[in-house]
Order: structure tokens, then sequence, then C-alpha cells
């Protein structure tokens, strides 16, 4: 039986998908290079005049030559990216008139896209912080959008901020990614003003002109959050993050998602991290999540790439995540949420660089093992911030 869907019509649909949703190919320095390999370095030269100077031209007197120097900076194209699944026969006939090859393989276009739209939009931490301190609050915490008059100020401070640090040099188009919530309140702050989303979300994630950037909408951007935990919690209590439930339980059983726990906070809090890292102790001090339940799956919690790090000293710990958007924590547990917060570029357009194969490839062959097709998808790409990146933005720290 011949797949319903040829790779060259599966590739060009894929390729369409990715060019029109990722953000980041719209915000970034994006390039698309057709023989781009795995390893390879593009090379990005940089000048330095920092040894220029402006002096007094007297005539009849020989002027000073200053001295010029550059750098070249390389971009590693070193992530190599898949996503493959199978697609049985008989679902296909269910499916009646869809095409489930080019139906699943575009929804496997848009999670790989959201992926790299993650890599590069994290790179945002790497600007200079820009915080509730610089909109008249507390330095170090986040900026809470729904405060009266944050939002103003976030706009006209931040594109200020980053004039600044390129001290009059040229400023192209700035642009501000972040994500529905926040253009929420930025849309009743500013609704009828100079500013009306009308509902729509255009190309990449474009939203339409906010003051003096381009506003884009991402749900793919990094998260951060800071938890003193320094209470022994008891059976049964939990704590739940986006929608993942971990039950803390003096006997540790089968079920995902239990933590156990230990002689003292310290020691709960250590399993714990070591659960929300699904790393060392899965099956004695906790209990992993699988494929096997709709609400807890594995490859969902993957997604989140989550990185979580015991500070036994404050007694506290961290998550930081890539490409997650928002976290929800919660819980029964006692547990103190000192900061939990998006970080959104606001930065000059193109002040991080995005390399990508062209094309994209994806593609839907015969299973020789089943009455089925394998779906293929797969991205080679490379991403950086140079250093002259680096004063070209801001990463504005939001409330989540």
């Amino acid at each position: 039986m011949a797949i319903s869907i040829s790779k060259e019509q599966f590739t060009n649909s894929y390729q369409t998908i990715f060019s029109k949703v990722t953000v980041s190919m719209e915000v970034c320095n994006g390039e698309l290079r057709s023989s781009l390999e795995y390893g390879a370095s593009v090379a990005r030269p940089r000048a330095i005049i920092d040894g220029v100077r402006v002096r007094d031209y007297s005539k009849g007197t020989n002027y000073t030559i200053d001295n010029i120097s550059d750098e070249k900076e390389t971009l590693d194209v070193n992530r190599s990216k898949v996503a493959v699944v199978r697609v049985d026969r008989i679902e296909k006939i269910q499916m009646k008139n869809l095409t489930p090859s080019e139906f699943f393989g575009m929804e496997i276009a848009l999670k790989v896209s959201a992926y790299v739209d993650g890599d590069a939009l994290a790179l945002a931490r790497n600007f200079s912080t820009f915080d509730a301190g610089n909109v008249g609050g507390t330095a170090g915490t986040p900026i809470d959008l729904d405060v009266t008059g944050n939002v103003e100020k976030t706009l006209a401070k931040a594109a200020g901020t980053v004039r600044a640090q390129i001290k009059g040099r040229q400023l192209e188009s700035l642009v501000f990614v972040t994500d529905s919530l926040a253009v929420a309140s930025i849309e009743i702050v500013l609704m009828g003003k100079q500013f009306d989303m009308a509902e729509t979300v255009w190309k990449n994630g474009y939203a339409g002109p906010v003051r003096s950037a381009q506003l884009f909408v991402s749900e793919n951007l990094s998260a951060d959050a800071d938890i003193t935990f320094n209470t022994n919690p008891t059976a049964a209590q939990t704590f739940v993050i986006s929608g993942f439930t971990y039950t803390f339980v003096s006997s540790i059983g089968s079920t995902p998602g239990n933590v156990l726990i230990g002689g003292s906070a310290a020691a709960t809090r250590a399993n714990l991290v070591a659960a929300l890292n699904q790393g060392a102790g899965a099956g004695t001090n906790y209990v992993a999540w699988t494929d096997a339940h709709p609400d807890y799956y594995a490859s969902v919690w993957a997604d989140f790439r989550l990185t979580a790090t015991d500070v036994p000293g404050n007694n506290k710990f961290t998550v930081a995540t890539i490409g997650s958007g928002r976290l929800a924590i919660s819980g029964t547990a006692t547990a103190t949420v000192n900061f939990n917060q998006i970080t959104s570029p606001f930065m000059m357009k193109g002040a991080i660089d995005l390399v990508v194969q062209d094309k994209v490839e994806g593609e839907a062959i015969p299973d020789p093992f089943q009455m089925a097709d394998i779906i293929r998808s797969f991205v080679l790409y490379g991403v950086k911030l140079f250093k002259d990146g680096i004063k070209r933005g801001v990463g504005v720290k939001i409330k989540a």
C-alpha cells in the first residue's frame, strides 16, 4: 500500500509550518542554509574601534592615525533534533477524509518549531536584567504587569535602556517577545491608545506595534522560580508544578510522582529536586513519570527542559526551564515561592543569531515491520548571542 503523502510534499508542508510559526526566525538574525552540516562553525567578524578617537583638526599638522582591530566569533551548528512517530493504518481508516501522515506531521512540525524557539529565546537570560527595580519597584523581583503603571513604564524604560546600552549607535527595529497573558495585560492598558491586537496573532507570532517596539507572542519563553522549602511535609501533602503533582509519601510505592519523605526538610527537598530532574534515585527516593497516563506523560515533562537545583544553605531550591512558558506552582506542602517569572527579550531585531538547515526535513515512510507509516521530522541548527548582541537587548523579568 502506498503511503498517503510523498516526501517532497511532506517536506514542503513541514517547511511552510516551520517558517511561518517559529517566532525566532522573525525576531532573531535568522538564516536558512542549504549546505549546513553538524559540527560546522559559522564565522562572524566584529570590528573593534574602541581605540579610535575624535580629535581636533589643525591645518598643516599631521593628524594622528588610530589603530582598529577585528575579532571573529563563531556560531557552532551543534543542535540536531529529531521527532519520530508511527501512524497505524487503522488510525488512517478511522480518520476517514483526513490525511493522517500529513495531519500528525504538521503537529510534529509545530512541536519542533517550539523547541527551536525555546532554545533561541532562552538566550535572553544573557542580556542585562530588566526587572521591577527598573520600574520603581524592588530590584531582583519580577515585574507585575497588572500593577498600575507598570505596562507603560516597562515599554518605555526597556526601550530607553536598550538605547542607552548601544550608546547612540544606529537603533534598528525593536522587538518585544512575551506570552499571551502578558500581551493581555498590555492590551488592557493600551487598548484604544496605540495598540489593538484585535484577537489576531499574525505570521511568526507577530501581534502588532506597541509603542516603540514590534510585539511578538510566544508561549516558548524560559521560566525561573525560587522556592523556600524548610518544613518537612506530612504524608499525602503535595507540590504541584504546571499540572504535575508530586505527592509526599512515607513509603515510596509505585505511583508516578511519589516523593519519599526524609528525616528532615533538607532530605525531603533533595528527594523532590531529584524527582524534578528525573535523575538519580528513581524507584527509591521518588517514582518517575511514565508515558502510561495522559495526565503525567514523561514526554510532556521532558518538554519543560527543567533543571532543579538544591540550595541547602538557604533552605530552598531553584527551577529553571527552557521553552516551557510560565510555570504554575501550588500544592498543600509548606513552601514559599520567592519569585516565579518568565524572561521576555526586549531587543533590537537580530540581536540573537540563528542558523537553520534549509530545508528543514520531514518525511513519511512505510514501516517495514508493521502496517503503518513512520513520520520523521529533523532539524539541524545553531544559535548564539554574540558579544555585540549582548548590549542590544534586555531580559525583561515578568511575574508569572
